[in-house]
């Protein structure tokens, strides 16, 4: 839970610094000129995709030359002698924000700040289902619940946005029986175990098959659900 809270605090950090990048080049420390490109710069060597513009300006009378900040497509990028709308700070005139809409370059900062928006809505969404999950756990552990001890064999393993493993242990008649044993995201087996293999652990219930496991030498819960498997499900395990 904690990694999961250090993510999204990162990703936060990320989406802050985006946005400031984007509204920078709007407020009152920055002043607005016409500059005119001078020149191209490669900064893709691979495929020449990539380049800044070299751009002339003249800020409180004085003449300055300075480099776009955010890189453009070279293919598309105004030829030398166009006049664009800038942004500057006159603290660091060498650093030239363009947004003259005839530059891509003015998109670059817009189009950082909308990944941020998406990337922090999907860190959101993995933390919520982290708090889920550990909400859960602390349920289940509140409920003090009796901890059974089994030993199972390995049947078959199946991937459907986590892990399915298809196992078969003996019920507390001696009958075998197979049931399955799913988790989301890491599990408490790595690397994956294999059909025949053995599996000691133990489980604790809470009746719905939402299930705490346990096992030797690991000190972690691990939140899965217990169930017994369909005729559909069997088959997809080649059982």
């Amino acid at each position: 839970m904690a990694a999961a809270v250090t993510i999204f605090a990162a990703v936060v950090m990320f989406f802050a610094y985006s946005l400031g990048s984007v509204i920078a080049p709007f407020t009152a420390s920055y002043q607005h000129a016409d500059g005119t490109v001078t020149g191209l710069v490669h900064i893709d060597s691979r495929a020449n995709r990539q380049c800044t513009l070299t751009i002339a300006f003249a800020l409180d009378g004085r003449q300055f030359q300075g480099t776009s900040s955010d890189p453009v497509a070279c293919a598309t990028a105004p030829p030398v002698g166009t006049v664009l709308q800038i942004a500057v700070d006159p603290r660091v005139p060498k650093d030239v924000h363009v947004l003259d809409p005839r530059s891509n370059a003015g998109a670059w900062p817009w189009l950082v700040g909308f990944g941020a928006i998406a990337l922090i809505g999907a860190s959101g969404v993995y933390l919520r289902a982290k708090a889920t999950a550990y909400r859960r756990v602390r349920r289940l552990v509140s409920l003090g619940p009796d901890w059974h001890e089994l030993t199972a064999v390995m049947k078959g393993h199946m991937d459907r946005g986590g892990d399915t493993l298809l196992l078969e242990a003996e019920d507390t008649a001696g009958a075998s029986r197979l049931f399955l044993l799913s988790y989301r995201g890491q599990g408490p087996w790595r690397p994956l175990p294999r059909s025949g293999d053995r599996l000691e652990f133990a489980v604790a219930t809470d009746g719905t098959g939402l299930s705490l496991l346990s096992t030797a030498g690991d000190p972690r819960l691990w939140l899965v659900r217990l169930y017994v498997p369909n005729n559909t499900e069997l088959r997809a395990m080649g059982a």
